[in-house]
Parts: structure tokens; sequence; C-alpha cells
């Protein structure tokens, strides 16, 4: 029960607590769920701010990425 009230709930996963004398096994268990959710690069690498147009471009090339990796699964399949 502390620990239910010590730790932050979500919908995927229970965030650890920090505690004072904790950081180092914290740290990791933080990078681990950083890591396993893809997130990780943002606490590495830093978050970068795009504008609107940037934003839109990056949306597209994502698109374009997906439409194209479901072609090719769809053109080995069968």
């Amino acid at each position: 029960m502390v620990q239910a009230l010590m730790a932050k709930e979500t919908n995927f996963f229970t965030l650890p607590h920090l505690g004072k004398e904790k950081y180092e096994n914290w740290s990791i268990q933080m990078r681990v769920l950083l890591e396993s959710q893809e997130l990780w690069d943002s606490v590495d690498m830093g978050y970068v701010e795009y504008s609107r147009e940037e934003e839109a471009e990056l949306k597209m090339h994502k698109k374009q990425r997906f439409v194209e990796r479901e072609r090719r699964i769809d053109g080995h399949c069968c």
C-alpha cells in the first residue's frame, strides 16, 4: 500500500518513486522504462521543438515511410 501511495499510476505502468538515497537504482529503472517505450532518445539527445511547418513535413515523411513499409510487407506476403 505504501508503494502504491508513493508511485504515480498511469494507464501502462507505475513510475518508480525517487527516494533520497536511491537515485542510482531509480535512474536505472527510469532508463529501462523509457527505453522500453522508445522514449530514451528524448532524454539522451534532448527535445527539439519544431515549427508547425516542420512538424507537418515530419508527419508527412513518417506517413510515407509507413506506407512504403506496408507495401513491402504486402509484397512479401502470400
